[in-house]
């Protein structure tokens, strides 16, 4: 994951409230993604790693360890629901160099009232800067 992403997701990881099973993590220092499995007490919780799907054990509170929400979940805890104001998002097929994606497609959020935020590699990303711009720190 690249830098500037992850510093987004350190903006936001106060809405995380406590670990939960099957959230989803980066270790940063090991630069791989967790589930977690099991939340074990006040400090640690059981995690499997991805790849290999091997279970570890992580604390809570590493600083290298972030949430990383999902797009959207019917609990709230989710990148959409952290948007207060009303949005669109746009999904365009992007057939150039000038900008890498992993699929070939783009997203743009807009706001309803007007505020065009930009278009982004990833549905996360655009999603991540739209909490950012609206929280007037863009």
């Amino acid at each position: 994951m690249k830098p500037d992403m992850i510093d987004r997701y350190r903006k936001i990881q106060h809405r995380k409230g406590e670990w939960r099973f099957g959230d989803i993590g980066l270790d940063i220092e090991l630069g791989r993604f967790v589930v977690t499995w099991s939340v074990t007490g006040y400090t640690g919780m059981e995690v499997h790693w991805e790849g290999d799907g091997q279970p570890g054990a992580l604390q809570k509170d590493d600083p290298d360890l972030l949430w990383l929400p999902p797009v959207w979940s019917e609990d709230g805890r989710c990148l959409c629901d952290m948007i207060e104001r009303d949005f669109s998002v746009t999904r365009i097929w992007y057939d150039s160099d000038d900008l890498t994606t992993d699929d070939g497609w783009i997203y743009g959020v807009d706001f309803i009232d007007g505020e065009f935020i930009g278009y982004y590699n990833s549905l996360p990303e655009a999603l991540l800067r739209a909490i950012k711009e609206q929280e007037g720190k863009g």
